[in-house]
């Protein structure tokens, strides 16, 4: 499998999981203001109800993620860290799901939510909750092996596949 690199944002400790390869793991300490998209291949974000909350209002932290969305490169959300996507103005258009309570906020972003176990929006993974995981790391894992996902927003903030 051809190497990659996973940033993943918490921002309860700012631990940052990173894997060069999908067997291959190292820990590195490290905020996300400190980093640039270009570092990494690919983009897990994790859940929890307070996680995303609170970096969906740091510029940066968006900014990073839209990076992500509009290279191509695989983000995979799970739970309520979709709810940190609406704030990229990246939606519309695009499938995803989420916890229930996060599916409002998603539809009013612009994307059509589904109520399914792991979806997948060319390169765009999103997942319900901790009882998808091995459904959700599989396809992220599928996803991730494929290599970039040319998915990128029009001008009116709708997807065009490339």
């Amino acid at each position: 499998m051809k190497s990659s690199g996973i940033m993943l944002l918490n921002d309860k400790t700012k631990l940052g999981f990173s894997f060069r390869s999908i067997s291959l793991f190292t820990f590195w300490f490290a905020s996300s203001f400190e980093v640039s998209p270009k570092e990494y291949d690919n983009l897990m974000l994790p859940g929890e109800v307070i996680n995303p909350d609170r970096l969906r209002r740091e510029k940066s932290v968006v900014d990073f993620v839209k990076s992500f969305l509009t290279s191509g490169k695989t983000v995979a959300a799970i739970c309520h860290a979709p709810q940190l996507l609406t704030e990229t103005g990246l939606l519309r258009g695009r499938r995803l799901t989420s916890y229930a309570s996060v599916k409002t906020d998603l539809i009013n972003a612009g994307a059509k939510w589904v109520n399914e176990e792991v979806v997948n929006d060319h390169g765009l993974v999103t997942s319900r909750s901790p009882s998808d995981i091995p459904a959700f790391c599989k396809k992220m894992i599928e996803e991730i092996a494929q290599g970039r996902h040319y998915v990128l927003p029009d001008s009116k903030g709708d997807s065009a596949i490339l």
